[in-house]
């Protein structure tokens, strides 16, 4: 049986960066399939049985913010498009 994945962006960076701290995108992006490619066989029988045929690993996330913004608090300027999430984001797309 052909199988699709749904992977949730946001849930899935934050839970790496707790998990395994700062890993960089090509790493993340490799434990990612990895990990989808281990839900591919039926638990019921033996690991070489059984195994189902991966058609596709949909990962959806909003693309980051790339804007300047004055905080509400102390009036500075935040940009942004140098955020560190920012860049992790761009290179693990």
């Amino acid at each position: 049986m052909k199988v699709a994945i749904l992977v949730d962006g946001g849930f899935y960076r934050k839970r790496v960066q707790k998990v395994f701290g700062d890993e960089t995108p090509e790493i993340a992006a490799e434990r990612l399939y990895k990990y989808c490619s281990r839900h591919l066989y039926d638990k019921k029988t033996s690991k070489n049985k059984n195994r189902h045929e991966l058609y596709r690993i949909y990962y959806y996330d909003c693309p980051p913010l790339s804007k300047k913004i004055n905080h509400p608090f102390d009036h500075e300027l935040i940009d942004f498009a140098k955020s560190p999430i920012k860049k992790w984001t761009d290179d693990f797309f």
